[in-house]
């Protein structure tokens, strides 16, 4: 199915620089005591404890993510609260309140859920407010897509569909935007292919086979114009074989025979 944690994630420091980060944030929080009212020293501090966070997740150190977690959010939380029409401010908020694992083949915790509801909120007002701002387009775009994803798990379908359909009108625009960006065409295509495995689910084949077939044509469309750089033969067989299954479901063994031949051939050239 559609790939679902962690590309977005930084690759983990080594041990030594973590180190690093934990000492500078012993300064930071004396500093910050001493000076509770200097903006960027909160800032610094709060940049420390997310720093730490690639390391946490590449180990799997849920106690520290937490607690790396908790602490950003609570500084910047406070940040916002001071400065709540700050925009840079907001945006830093609703970004790490983000950092939740995907669901994968359960719905997300109560906390990651809290999360990511309270970042999905704030990244449409910062939508609203700032119409043409890519990265905040980008990061609603992320957030309906892993609470889509989530309310998929949780068989909340109705609010499912709303945010993968949502999720792709963002996708579509800031490829619109940037389109020789290969990762937007990426995350456009697997958020296709997550409201597809939705309708498959329920029973829905002709909608799935569409919306995977949108997927495909946006992708091929792309690597005819730009090159494959950035898009897997692994997704686009994905992608093909998932199109050969429905297919073979619905009583149409020609067209999913036709499918399973795009998809072997891609998979023979990788």
């Amino acid at each position: 199915g559609p790939r679902r944690r962690g590309a977005e994630y930084a690759p983990a420091p080594p041990k030594s620089l973590l180190n690093n980060f934990e000492q500078s944030s012993t300064i930071l929080s004396r500093l910050a005591e001493e000076q509770p009212d200097d903006r960027e020293i909160q800032l610094a501090l709060a940049h420390c404890y997310s720093s730490i966070l690639p390391y946490a997740w590449e180990t799997e150190d849920v106690a520290l993510s937490t607690e790396s977690k908790q602490k950003t959010v609570g500084i910047l939380r406070h940040l916002h609260a001071q400065w709540p029409d700050t925009e840079s401010l907001t945006f830093q908020l609703a970004d790490t309140l983000a950092l939740t694992p995907e669901a994968v083949v359960e719905p997300l915790s109560n906390q990651d859920m809290t999360d990511l509801t309270e970042s999905y909120t704030l990244a449409a007002d910062l939508h609203e407010r700032f119409p043409t701002s890519l990265p905040n387009r980008l990061l609603l775009a992320s957030t309906r897509l892993k609470l889509g994803t989530h309310h998929s798990l949780a068989q909340n379908t109705e609010q499912a569909e709303r945010l993968l359909k949502a999720a792709i009108t963002d996708w579509q625009s800031l490829s619109d935007q940037a389109p020789t960006n290969a990762l937007l065409q990426v995350a456009h295509a697997r958020t296709r292919w997550t409201l597809a495995d939705l309708q498959r689910r329920q029973n829905r084949p002709e909608e799935a086979i569409e919306e995977l077939q949108a997927a495909l044509k946006n992708l091929e469309s792309f690597i005819n114009q730009n090159g494959r750089a950035g898009i897997s033969n692994g997704l686009l067989v994905g992608l093909y074989r998932q199109v050969a299954t429905l297919y073979g479901k619905s009583g149409k063994p020609d067209l999913a025979r036709e499918a399973r031949t795009k998809a072997d051939a891609l998979r023979k050239a990788s």
